[in-house]
């Protein structure tokens, strides 16, 4: 992370990588903290409405509602996938 700084895509896309892996091996609450990360910096990037955006906030929603907190996961989606 920390040689091409944390706005580089392949850095973001790392965390992407890294949530994925987590939330498929059934570690979503472990997941939630790379998510968090990269829509954080997308927010930063290209602000609340944009496909990039979008694409990290389905992904930290999809850990959420694995996590059990079904309603932060409608709320995100609501505000970024689908405003």
């Amino acid at each position: 992370r920390a040689g091409l700084g944390m706005k580089h895509p392949q850095a973001q896309a790392a965390l992407s990588m890294e949530g994925n892996s987590l939330l498929g091996l059934g570690r979503a609450r472990e997941a939630l903290a790379p998510f968090e990360e990269l829509l954080a910096l997308r927010v930063e990037a290209h602000g609340p409405i944009h496909p990039e955006t979008a694409l990290a906030a389905s992904d930290l929603a999809d850990a959420l509602r694995a996590s059990g907190d079904t309603v932060r996961a409608e709320a995100l989606e609501a505000t970024h996938v689908a405003p």
